[in-house]
């Protein structure tokens, strides 16, 4: 198989024959992996559970500073199980407008779902207040079906039993939202902590 333009062949190895390249509107970024070994020193992880009750946000934001005795540290979230009551969620969808690969459809609600899977970041968002990007896998309860998509962290709630999560917590770096001209999107990216980058 032949590299498509601009990806080394080596790259291409093990890819089937219908793999189509997608191109961002904007240069491409010299490196793609930004963060240090000695950044991830410090990590510290652990299993819990989120009570029912309060948006996603804040409940991982809870739970991070019940780790750190109260200080803000960026930390990283495996979803395991657990209800969200409701799931407000949208999918990524092309861009119309063509200023960006992908959008966001509009969001939906779900209702009352079963989680079964999922990942979750913790930042600050471009406006400074805590930001939750987080994807997660899950069941509604009437009939079944089972589907994924992008949650709405601040409309979505822990429902239930609550959810269970794998959390780590990290001392070296901070995660900012910030623009990305590469994309056209404002993305999390990790930062020294003092705001430069990794």
């Amino acid at each position: 198989m032949r590299a498509p333009a601009g990806l080394a062949p080596g790259l291409t190895r093990g890819l089937p024959a219908a793999s189509r390249l997608l191109r961002q509107p904007g240069p491409v970024a010299r490196e793609r992996i930004t963060l240090g070994r000695d950044a991830r020193q410090g990590a510290r992880s652990s299993l819990v559970r989120l009570a029912p009750g309060a948006p996603l946000v804040e409940a991982f934001v809870a739970a991070m500073r019940a780790a750190t005795g109260g200080e803000w540290r960026p930390a990283a979230f495996e979803l395991l199980s657990g209800v969200l009551e409701p799931c407000i969620y949208c999918l990524a969808a092309p861009d119309p407008g063509g200023a960006q690969v992908v959008t966001y459809t509009p969001m939906r609600d779900a209702g009352p779902v079963r989680v079964f899977g999922g990942a979750a970041t913790l930042g600050i968002g471009a406006d400074g207040a805590p930001l939750l990007h987080c994807h997660a896998w899950f069941a509604e309860p009437h009939e079944g079906r089972v589907f994924g998509g992008h949650l709405d962290t601040a409309a979505s709630r822990i429902g239930g039993e609550g959810v269970r999560v794998r959390m780590t917590v990290f001392d070296g770096f901070d995660i900012r939202q910030l623009p990305d001209a590469e994309t056209n999107h404002t993305l999390f990216r990790p930062l020294d902590r003092s705001g430069g980058g990794q």
